[in-house]
């Protein structure tokens, strides 16, 4: 079997692949990668160094400063969704196939994925007594959900989050149940900006389910068979984070919708 063994490190919430010593976001939630070339992943002819969000360019100084971490880009699913994953947190090591498929992780339960516009996965999830669609974005260190705080809901430490289309902000934070067909597990809500909202709302999802899903469990992130394995193991704690330095902010004007999440990809999800 034709695969490759990458070093995944959980820094600051954040999860980043280590390749060659140069940090990587990994994001599921992200459609574009976009940092220095990677010649041996993708074409480098077609890897950009930078995106345009609301007419301002982001980089990879722009996400060092967000994550507190000197990354080389972000890897989204443009590049991600190619291969298969299995994830295993309690070694740091993330496994990317480069040809042929790999086997699931023993035992693992599998979960149904859909890619929304055939780039962003997502799943179905009970929050309160309501199943609906959330984005599986690794790229989150906080999950969201839009609406009203379910009511078993119970408060934790505020903190900081950045999303693109606004920079950093800080939020309220609480931790609920979150149940994936039988397989129950405890995750940490923000409240998501109003901005964030709508943008959820438009791609007719109930919120996002972050990295903290993969943390003390082994797990297979199969985009190309549309599943995602989760299996009970223990792992490193999740940090509770501090309220960092502020990043440079990025302003939405008015009614605008971009994000990285691109207007491309809004008007294809609009077509859904």
């Amino acid at each position: 079997m034709h695969s490759r063994l990458i070093k995944l490190q959980l820094r600051n919430n954040h999860l980043f692949l280590d390749l060659g010593g140069d940090f990587w976001v990994y994001d599921t939630g992200c459609p574009t990668s976009f940092g220095s070339s990677l010649n041996d992943l993708i074409d480098s002819g077609k890897f950009v160094h930078e995106i345009s969000v609301s007419g301002k360019s982001v980089n990879a100084n722009i996400i060092s400063a967000f994550t507190g971490v000197t990354v080389a880009g972000m890897l989204g699913t443009d590049v991600l969704n190619k291969y298969d994953h299995v994830i295993d947190l309690s070694t740091s090591m993330t496994e990317l196939l480069v040809a042929e498929s790999l086997p699931p992780p023993s035992g693992a339960m599998g979960l149904d994925l859909e890619l929304l516009a055939g780039v962003l996965p997502s799943l179905n999830a009970t929050i309160g007594e309501k199943t609906r669609r959330y984005i599986f974005d690794t790229g989150a260190q906080l999950s969201y959900h839009v609406g009203p705080r379910p009511r078993d809901a119970k408060p934790g430490m505020p903190t900081n989050d950045f999303w693109i289309p606004i920079g950093e902000y800080q939020t309220e934070t609480y931790h609920s149940a979150v149940k994936l067909d039988g397989f129950e597990v405890n995750l940490r809500f923000g409240i998501p900006p109003k901005a964030l909202s709508d943008a959820l709302n438009d791609m007719n999802v109930q919120g996002i389910l972050g990295n903290e899903l993969l943390i003390g469990r082994r797990c297979g992130y199969f985009p190309r068979s549309r599943k995602l394995y989760l299996q009970d193991m223990h792992g490193p704690p999740l940090e509770e984070p501090t309220i960092s330095k502020t990043g440079p902010a990025i302003t939405n004007t008015p009614g605008d919708l971009s994000s990285y999440w691109t207007d491309d990809l809004i008007k294809l999800l609009g077509r859904l």
